[in-house]
């Protein structure tokens, strides 16, 4: 499985400094979520991860190689991103939309194969889309059109899958439905996922790994289980809360105290 991490990376726009020296180890074959308040630096790090972004100084390593220095159809063959709000014509259908995820295996040597015409049946598959495959993308509900587009990173066969905000502006069986999709991708095709999410909840639900953003630096990392605590939800998010423990995952779950709600002297869970 292909490694990615940082080394004293540090992203900015401009003057505008976002990440700061950051040494960042993605586990392999696990789902990573990066989490943090608004304008921490969790998008611009996705970015920079698939090489949308120039750091300001520091490197990322795609296995053992400087990102840098690999050219771009080989990291599409390596490593995929759907960023938040993707676009494409409102006409093209589901299929020409996931076909496009066969791409960077395209040359002026290698034509349409019948392994991209495989890989391409199997992401519609596994995302459910076959009997839509020649819907137009404006005739989709939300969360049909965001597994198309996930079906699209899927049909791309890479080890590495990064998504920011995979399940924005979804009502929340249709963000389960995305997240367990992601979950089986990983499990089943020992895909290594790293996604943004602002839903803490479904963040510790969902990985394996959890990393704390705070002022462009790594607050905490590690199972969401050993580092999500009213201290550090105080610390990253300036908000008083209480965790308990899904009965069901056993994960973290934050009960926000509110700002009309006094610190209660006892919880009962």
């Amino acid at each position: 499985m292909l490694s990615l991490e940082s080394r004293a990376l540090t992203l900015g726009y401009d003057k505008n400094i976002v990440i700061k020296e950051l040494d960042l180890a993605i586990p392999t074959g696990k789902i990573t979520v990066l989490i943090g308040s608004n304008g921490c630096g969790k998008s611009t790090l996705l970015r920079a991860l698939a090489r949308l972004l120039k750091p300001v100084s520091g490197q990322i390593f795609l296995a053992g190689e400087t990102i840098s220095q690999i050219s771009g159809s080989e990291i599409a063959k390596r490593l995929s991103i759907l960023p938040q709000g993707p676009d494409a014509p409102e006409e093209m259908t589901v299929y020409q939309l996931v076909r496009q995820g066969r791409y960077p295996h395209q040359s002026w040597f290698q034509g349409w194969s019948a392994t991209d015409e495989e890989m391409v049946e199997r992401a519609l598959e596994a995302t459910e889309l076959t009997d839509l495959r020649n819907r137009p993308l404006q005739k989709l509900s939300g969360g049909q059109k965001q597994r198309a587009w996930i079906a699209l990173t899927l049909a791309q066969d890479t080890d590495i899958i990064l998504l920011d905000e995979p399940t924005t502006y979804l009502d929340l069986s249709h963000q389960i439905d995305i997240l367990e999709l992601l979950h089986e991708q990983n499990k089943d095709a020992n895909k290594t996922i790293v996604m943004v999410l602002h839903d803490l909840y479904l963040a510790c639900r969902y990985a394996d790994h959890l990393v704390t953003l705070k002022d462009g630096r790594i607050y905490d990392q590690g199972k969401p289980g050993d580092i999500v605590t009213e201290d550090m939800i105080r610390a990253v998010f300036e908000l008083e809360c209480r965790i308990i423990f899904d009965p069901l995952n056993g994960t973290p779950i934050c009960i926000p105290h509110g700002r009309s709600t006094s610190r209660p002297e006892e919880f009962h869970a």
